[in-house]
């Protein structure tokens, strides 16, 4: 199914109770499914099936459709009480969702969609066979095994719920028995062996076992990890000081910037009084915060910004807030690299503002948008500073921030709440002026940027009609195309970019054109898109002409051209030898001449790949299968030069590999005095982290990284992270 998840956690050993500091426990991940073990053994001997059905043009959503179909029919028999059949019906359905995978790597059309699909259609086969037994045992009557069916129901649906949710927050819930193929052998032996009220008993009671185990691995890895992680990168930085570059890092930047002037190392000791005043604030306790934090160490460490943020909330909680914006006005002084301190300017005006400052939370919030105008809390800053001028009297300023408020931040809350104002302001007498067509321009571009299509559309539809300036209605009819793709409505973008193309200059035609006919290949118009795809081959710039000819090949295939795709083919092999074109022409001219039994042609298209400086990239695929090609029609002795060239290639990139993973892997040996004994070391005592893992995409190297992006990663990582122990007033 597709991973709603943007970023992982994957849990310590310690979340199944064997703690571990240097491994993941082996077992749990061993159990943690029964089939799925064998899955990757399982797809080297359904390969050649997949290869079989794509030959005969089938498409993987294809086979996971009529797995529907036949999981209705199984359903249907169900009903009827014939339950043997319904057994060998299920046989056949899962075997079509077994082999559309197999199809999908054959065909190279694996997709998030193709995902998506099979995972709902698997639930909605589920779904219908098990809804089929309950009224076949709510017609026999019998209600316990009635009872049973609604209970293997609920548990099927919920061992896939808890999983997507699970992933949804990070989690790779993979725990459990009862999976989808366990489920529907246990149905298949039920059926076939008469034996159906039995395997219910087994289905019910394991599938809600597993969802229940899966709530509390969840639950576990969760409560193992947050406080960890947070500890982790906060000491991420402290510990690049103390500890060796990796060569990688190396590389990157030969002499990195320090982090902070003065920055000092932060001690193991010192690591683990932060950490205990960190457990005493999430408990309630203010003090070993305040105490530490406070300190001299803490102020010359590199993470002061982070450890200074928390010293504010805790000061705050403890109502001393001239204190407390004291120190978050600090953090934006001496930090204002840190992406802490735009949040810190944002903290000092509320605390200003409960404090009864106005003139300090209006310059904090002055200062915030001037300096920081692409931060994420600049929407918050707007609205807050509208607010504060309403309450100074300034009437016309707040309308001003508001109105500024509508432009830049379209999609969010704050937006919604600015209207809510300025309707307010205008019935108040206010006058507020209309926006101006390039401030109408830019709201319907970040509408679009913000998820918004369809009103970015409709308001860029307008300003198109009203626009008496050509490079005006253009802009707004690319938003109104790119807009229109987004809503699946491709032949109206594509009608949209061909009114766009009309008002440009000509030598930018051809890159609208070639966009123009992607759109219209995706809404079946494919006569059309060829049509554009021939004006766009004589354009003069050769890269838009070479991947029009390209696009013109595998149209032309679409529409069972295949003599004119071979010639299209053929001549942009031989215009374009040293563009990746050229290679993918002559890998389809390969495959068509082999899925019609020309293996000598094939086995001559994909030699070529190899030969020319645009098919470096399918050069070891190539070569295989044109030794497979010259070794069925000439026997394996005759093929066997080939095979050879191909096996000196691929030693070269296992040994690049090999190469890449000594570089990545920690060093765990005495070559020199001290290297991996701080750093490493340190992670595993903090967080028992495994090495090459890290608990967010922003921190992903087990070096921590010296360059001054890396740092930034590590800081906006941390900052999410910290918001978890702080007050909602100053949560990230």
């Amino acid at each position: 199914m597709a991973r709603a998840a943007a970023w992982r956690i994957r849990t310590p050993s310690s979340a199944c109770g064997r703690h571990s500091s240097r491994r993941w426990c082996n077992r749990c991940e061993a159990r943690s499914a029964v089939l799925s073990r064998y899955r990757e053994t399982l797809r080297g001997w359904t390969a050649p099936i997949g290869y079989a059905l794509f030959r005969l043009h089938l498409r993987p959503n294809h086979l996971t459709l009529a797995g529907l179909g036949v999981s209705l029919l199984a359903a249907s028999a169900f009903v009827a009480g014939r339950t043997r059949s319904a057994g060998f019906l299920l046989i056949l359905a899962g075997l079509f969702d077994f082999f559309d995978g197999s199809l999908a790597r054959a065909s190279g059309q694996v997709t998030p969609f193709g995902a998506f699909l099979d995972s709902v259609i698997d639930r909605y086969s589920d779904l219908v066979v098990l809804l089929g037994i309950v009224v076949l045992f709510a017609r026999t009557p019998n209600a316990r095994g009635a009872i049973l069916a609604m209970a293997a129901l609920v548990g099927s649906v919920m061992v896939s719920y808890t999983k997507a949710r699970a992933e949804s927050i990070g989690i790779e819930c993979n725990v459990g028995m009862m999976e989808r193929p366990e489920r529907l052998i246990c149905l298949i032996a039920g059926a076939i062996l008469d034996l159906l009220e039995p395997a219910l008993w087994v289905l019910a009671i394991l599938a809600n076992i597993t969802a229940l185990q899966r709530i509390a691995f969840t639950r576990r890895a969760m409560r193992d990890t947050a406080l960890l992680s947070l500890v982790v990168l906060a000491l991420i930085p402290a510990l690049s000081l103390a500890g060796p570059r990796s060569p990688r890092a190396t590389h990157r930047s030969s002499a990195p910037p320090p982090i902070q002037s003065g920055a000092r190392a932060v001690t193991p000791d010192l690591e683990r009084v932060w950490a205990d005043a960190i457990v005493e604030f999430q408990r309630g306790n203010n003090d070993p915060v305040i105490r530490e934090f406070a300190s001299e160490a803490a102020r010359t460490s590199p993470i002061s910004d982070y450890l200074g943020f928390v010293l504010a909330d805790a000061l705050a909680r403890e109502g001393d807030l001239a204190a407390a914006r004291t120190v978050v006005t600090a953090i934006a002084d001496r930090h204002a690299d840190s992406l802490l301190a735009p949040e810190a300017l944002l903290e000092a005006a509320t605390l200003a503002g409960r404090a009864g400052d106005d003139d300090g939370a209006q310059a904090a919030l002055k200062r915030l948008i001037g300096s920081y105008p692409d931060s994420p809390a600049l929407p918050e800053a707007l609205y807050l500073l509208g607010q504060t001028g309403e309450a100074r009297g300034q009437r016309d300023a707040a309308a001003s921030a508001y109105r500024e408020l509508r432009i830049l931040a379209p999609t969010t809350g704050w937006a919604d709440g600015a209207e809510d104002r300025l309707a307010a302001l205008a019935a108040a007498g206010i006058t507020i002026p209309p926006l101006s067509t390039m401030q109408r321009l830019d709201r319907a571009e970040r509408l679009l940027k913000g998820g918004v299509p369809k009103t970015a559309s409709d308001e860029a539809q307008r300003i198109a009609d009203e626009a008496g300036d050509a490079s005006i209605g253009v802009r707004a009819l690319r938003i109104v195309a790119e807009a229109s793709a987004r809503l699946g409505r491709n032949e109206l973008a594509a009608r949209t970019l061909g009114l766009v193309a009309d008002r440009i200059a000509p030598e930018r035609r051809p890159a609208v054109r070639l966009e123009q006919a992607r759109l219209l290949r995706r809404a079946g118009q494919r006569a059309k898109a060829l049509a554009v795809l021939t004006s766009v081959e004589s354009a003069s710039t050769e890269s838009e002409a070479a991947e029009a000819g390209y696009l013109k090949g595998q149209t032309l295939e679409d529409m069972d051209r295949r003599d004119d795709a071979v010639a299209t083919y053929r001549a942009l092999a031989s215009r374009y030898p040293a563009r990746n074109v050229a290679g993918l022409a002559l890998w389809r001219l390969g495959w068509i001449a082999y899925l019609r039994g020309d293996l000598g042609g094939a086995e001559q298209a994909w030699t070529r790949v190899g030969e020319i400086p645009g098919g470096r990239t399918l050069r070891v695929p190539a070569l295989y299968w044109a030794g497979r090609a010259q070794e069925q029609m000439t026997g394996l002795a005759a093929a066997e030069g080939g095979l050879r060239r191909r096996s000196r290639l691929r030693p070269r990139r296992a040994a690049a590999a090999d190469r890449a993973r000594r570089v990545r892997a920690p060093r765990t040996g005495r070559s020199r005095a001290g290297v991996g004994q701080r750093s490493r070391p340190a992670l595993w005592r903090v967080g028992r982290l495994r090495p090459g893992r890290a608990v967010s995409p922003r921190a992903q190297d087990p070096q921590p990284p010296l360059c001054r992006s890396g740092r930034r990663r590590q800081s906006d990582a941390a900052a999410r992270l910290l918001g978890d122990a702080l007050s909602p007033g100053l949560a990230l």
